[in-house]
């Protein structure tokens, strides 16, 4: 390794401690159940008791009821050998590295793990790897352990899709006065790469002003791209309403079609229910989104990650809830003539008055 330089991952993985009232039991039983693990040593907790949990609904980091510290750091450090590694990753590891530094930073928007290969320099390749292979690491190592009391959330995509350094030296672009950045594009992860002075700081300082940095601009991400998957869980479901509706009218027969006239109002009010609440919530994270993203270059420069954040925005299937709109808007109209073909039938067959009656039933 060349001395002062540092190869890691960032990615999302944050412990839900299960039933946890406040962060101060969701400390106990985090720390309970990762002492518990002979692999992992110097465990650090420094978070106050300051947590986002909203019960019975979906919080800022994912589909869960459990609380998570909204303030603080958590640390630690984790062997995992080579052989290990090769197991839980289909025969590939980080490289010669089996010591890792797992740092977790706490906020509002979301949780940032960083890992740091211990021993690894700029020229280790795969170091984005080793978020994966901690997560798999300790995610097999909880399932051992009776009654832990914890589980492993994350949201993808984790690692992130680029290989980190910190080195010696000055980069094209400045972030603050202590650091400079380099990326490299490449067709598989890119290459981030951090740089500082080692005159004015040393590599562990370089390392808590790196992780102090980037943080926010990674929150911001998974915060962004956590929107972005329930946009695509409210898109789904609004397109499984509308092919759910129109497959009714792929099928035969008086039943099939009784039970059209019956119950596809309800179900097209759903739909169109559903298709007002997906846009609604759209337009809400999009401001939301939008704002963030603002308030967060408001003091550093945009050069780190902004395209990226900017990009997750664009993605809001609105194609595909159109589409829906659409065959909304023909299957209502379809389901009305059939109501009203229904009724004329009815009153012919049955007199006025129960075809009137029908008709205001029907209607409804």
């Amino acid at each position: 390794m060349v001395s002062g330089e540092v190869a890691f991952g960032v990615g999302s993985l944050v412990f839900d401690a299960v039933g946890a009232k406040d962060v101060d039991q969701w400390k106990e039983i985090v720390q309970s159940a990762l002492d518990a693990i002979p692999s992992v040593r110097n465990l650090s907790l420094t978070t106050p008791n300051i947590s986002i949990f909203i019960d019975g609904e979906v919080t800022p980091y994912g589909e869960s009821v459990e609380l998570t510290p909204a303030m603080g750091l958590m640390t630690f450090d984790v062997t995992i050998p080579t052989r290990l590694q090769k197991q839980l990753l289909f025969g590939s590891s980080v490289g010669d590295v089996e010591e890792f530094n797992v740092l977790t930073m706490f906020s509002h928007d979301h949780p940032v793990t960083f890992v740091v290969c211990r021993g690894a320099d700029n020229t280790l390749r795969n170091p984005a790897f080793s978020l994966a292979i901690v997560r798999d690491f300790l995610a097999n190592e909880i399932s051992k352990l009776n009654d832990s009391g914890i589980r492993i959330r994350t949201i993808g995509p984790s690692p992130f899709h680029a290989d980190c350094y910190l080195v010696q030296g000055n980069g094209t672009h400045k972030l603050t006065d202590d650091l400079t950045f380099e990326r490299a594009h490449s067709p598989g992860y890119d290459r981030l790469t951090f740089f500082y002075d080692p005159e004015k700081t040393a590599s562990h300082e370089a390392v808590g002003k790196l992780v102090q940095y980037a943080a926010p601009e990674f929150a911001v991400f998974y915060s962004l791209e956590l929107d972005r998957h329930m946009r695509s869980n409210r898109a789904r479901l609004v397109e499984d309403l509308a092919n759910r509706v129109a497959d009714t009218y792929s099928k035969h027969g008086v039943i099939q079609y009784l039970k059209r006239i019956f119950s596809n109002k309800r179900d097209l009010l759903t739909l169109r229910l559903a298709t007002l609440k997906f846009k609604l919530d759209s337009i809400r994270e999009q401001r939301d989104a939008t704002q963030k993203i603002e308030e967060l270059y408001e003091e550093r420069p945009p050069i780190l990650l902004r395209k990226v954040l900017e990009g997750k925005t664009e993605d809001n299937y609105a194609e595909e809830v159109e589409t829906a709109s659409r065959v909304l808007e023909l299957l209502d109209s379809q389901h009305s003539q059939e109501v009203q073909r229904f009724v004329s039938f009815c009153v012919s067959l049955l007199g006025v008055v129960v075809g009137a009656l029908l008709g205001a039933l029907l209607r409804k």
